[in-house]
């Protein structure tokens, strides 16, 4: 019986067919690490970019890093000028259906910070997660930060050594926001007024002057309401080949022989009359 693994491939394939790849529109997993683009592995190709990844210490080389605990990379932001962009996947819109997932641990948690946002051609981000530290409290938030209140709802405690799996879903429009902490229903947000649309969707930033001193892990985003059933696949941290959407890569051929028999034909069919020879013999 094969052992299933531990640790994520380098240079891993993704079989798009797999039924929790089904309505991906952005796959950050990890692959081209130490690059400065933050590649997609969707079918739509929303590779994004690294910004801010200057000077020593802050080149995409030393934030892309390796998760032990989760058997992957992750990308580090510094919290102060580090942010990802990826080009927002024109298959989402305000009124359609939404879910995004992502592993993260905080370095601090001493102001709003925003772990990942979408923001609309008007400017307008919404924030769908953060961390707000307040007289002792720790809780998270998820909502619309912009041109109104964040709608926040308390949540679990989360502490920043550790790990956690945090998931978002809405059914679209001024539908309620469901989360989902480590793979289990944490709370509902009403009336969260979730948009979509142009530039983009960030990491690291949302809105102004607010980044985020984390770590990130599998950003994914889909175009649809994922079940409780596969936000406990993403959540458990030993599957790191995702229930078998990620593939471990093709071995390559060895075309050697080809070549040097194209290249000597008189050899091979030299080599080849011996052969024949020897059988008769």
């Amino acid at each position: 019986m094969r052992r299933a693994r531990t640790e994520r491939p380098e240079n891993f394939e993704v079989d798009l067919s797999h039924p929790l790849m089904r309505g991906a529109v952005l796959l950050g997993l990890g692959q081209a690490h130490h690059s400065i683009r933050y590649r997609d592995e969707s079918q739509y190709g929303n590779h994004g970019v690294l910004t801010g990844y200057t000077g020593a210490g802050d080149t995409p080389a030393d934030r892309w890093v390796w998760i032990d605990t989760l058997g992957r990379r992750g990308l580090g932001f510094d919290g102060s000028d580090d942010y990802v962009l990826s080009p927002c996947p024109l298959v989402l819109s305000t009124t359609s259906p939404l879910s995004a997932s992502w592993w993260s641990k905080a370095a601090s948690v001493n102001s709003l910070r925003a772990f990942l946002a979408i923001q609309t051609a008007t400017g307008n981000a919404y924030q769908l997660i953060s961390v707000w530290y307040a007289s002792g409290f720790r809780g998270l938030f998820c909502g619309r930060f912009g041109t109104s209140n964040l709608s926040a709802k308390p949540s679990v405690a989360i502490t920043q050594t550790d790990w956690h799996h945090f998931c978002l879903t809405c059914i679209g429009g001024s539908s309620a926001l469901v989360l989902y902490v480590d793979g289990k229903l944490n709370s509902a947000v009403a009336n969260a007024n979730v948009g979509v649309g142009n530039p983009g969707i960030y990491l690291g930033y949302a809105y102004s002057s607010y980044y985020t001193a984390l770590t990130m892990a599998d950003v994914i985003v889909h175009s649809r309401v994922l079940s409780a059933a596969e936000i406990m696949r993403l959540a458990d941290p030993s599957n790191v080949m995702m229930s078998g959407a990620i593939r471990e890569p093709r071995p390559r051929r060895n075309f050697v022989g080809q070549v040097g028999a194209a290249a000597k034909p008189w050899l091979y069919a030299h080599r080849r009359s011996s052969r024949v020879i020897g059988v008769g013999i």
